[in-house]
């Protein structure tokens, strides 16, 4: 099945038709491979077992986000909101290059998403009418602010805080921002 993105033009084409290699294999094989996907401590149960890159839910903050300016490859200065690939329960800010100038390094900042509220609001639940949202993924006295500022635009930036506290909150001068 074709995968769909918010901005097909920034992949590749054969990315759109990606599928999990163990799905090809027959039952004996299959089931031994599945067996080794997740972590050391914590195997992935969910289907797909193998995840998904098709992540990009349009108008919303969740998928893969691109430095604006910058080319789709190389990966480095991106950033994706998505579901965690070992846990999709959780969420993971997977931050490339481009936010260094607020101090946020490279890295996946995991959380567990809220059910409602602006601090740690499910990525497919941010909008561009929710405003300036906060995240804590538990950084050292630091959080990460993400404001869908269009349908196709994203603001994010890392900030010194102990935690999100109730807000509002409003960016300063090392922002980042991106694009689909």
């Amino acid at each position: 099945m074709p995968m769909t993105f918010a901005n097909a033009s920034r992949w590749y084409d054969f990315t759109s038709h990606t599928a999990c290699p163990i799905d090809y294999y027959s039952a004996g094989p299959k089931a031994v491979l599945r067996a080794k996907l997740g972590s050391e401590s914590v195997q992935r149960t969910t289907e797909p077992v193998c995840g998904r890159i098709d992540q990009d839910i349009s108008g919303t903050a969740k998928g893969a986000w691109f430095k604006t300016g910058s080319p789709s490859h190389p990966e480095d200065p991106h950033l994706a909101l998505i579901d965690y690939n070992i846990n999709p329960s959780y969420q993971i800010l997977s931050v490339g290059t481009s936010m260094s100038g607020s101090g946020l390094v490279t890295g996946a900042y995991p959380f567990t998403p809220a059910g409602s509220g602006s601090v740690n609001p499910d990525f497919q639940n941010v909008t561009p009418a929710s405003g300036v949202v906060c995240y804590d993924p538990n950084l050292a006295n630091a959080i990460i602010l993400l404001e869908l500022t269009s349908s196709s635009t994203l603001r994010a930036e890392k900030q010194v805080a102990d935690d999100c506290g109730s807000g509002p909150w409003t960016f300063g001068s090392n922002y980042t921002d991106f694009e689909r």
